[in-house]
């Protein structure tokens, strides 16, 4: 089977975590732009909206829209540090309790894959209940912010294991 040292399995994991999360960042700025683009139907729409909420505070859409991006992506940060980095901490565990190099299947546990296909059915789940835009943008870029600040502390424990740090620590 194919080998990798910890530190190509900690970036290998780290680079997973960046593309799921900028592809789920591009899809919720789509959403956010179509909520834009269509803001003279959504405010004669009786439906709820994030969006139209906040512009009732702010005197332009464009700051509206603005606000509601900033505050998903400080949502997303704020769950990205406080609880996806602890699921990063325990698989740069896993992978340093692996011999070096160690096998790419170790990349992740049967657990883990349970859990991403969890995710993905989730995720057209909510494809499915046809949300509103910009709920469904909200969604969108809270996630994909957590999960580029946990691919952020994957690199930097990547970045500990090549200089060492990491392998004194165990």
């Amino acid at each position: 089977m194919f080998k990798c040292s910890h530190f190509i399995l900690i970036v290998l994991s780290g680079l997973v975590w960046t593309v799921i999360g900028v592809m789920l960042m591009t899809l919720g700025m789509h959403h956010m732009m179509d909520t834009l683009r269509f803001w003279d139907e959504i405010v004669i729409s009786p439906s709820f909206s994030l969006f139209k909420s906040l512009a009732l505070v702010f005197p332009r859409p464009e700051q509206a829209m603005a606000a509601l991006i900033i505050g998903c992506i400080l949502i997303g940060y704020v769950k990205g540090h406080f609880v996806l980095n602890k699921s990063v901490r325990s698989g740069v565990q896993k992978i340093l309790g692996y011999p070096n190099p160690a096998e790419l299947k170790n990349l992740y546990t049967r657990k883990y894959y349970v859990l991403l296909l969890f995710m993905m059915c989730l995720g057209f789940f909510i494809r499915w209940l046809k949300l509103p835009g910009d709920i469904h943008g909200a969604i969108d870029l809270a996630i994909g912010s957590a999960l580029l600040k946990g691919a952020f502390s994957y690199f930097k424990y990547a970045w500990a294991e090549k200089r060492g740090v990491l392998a004194q620590d165990k």
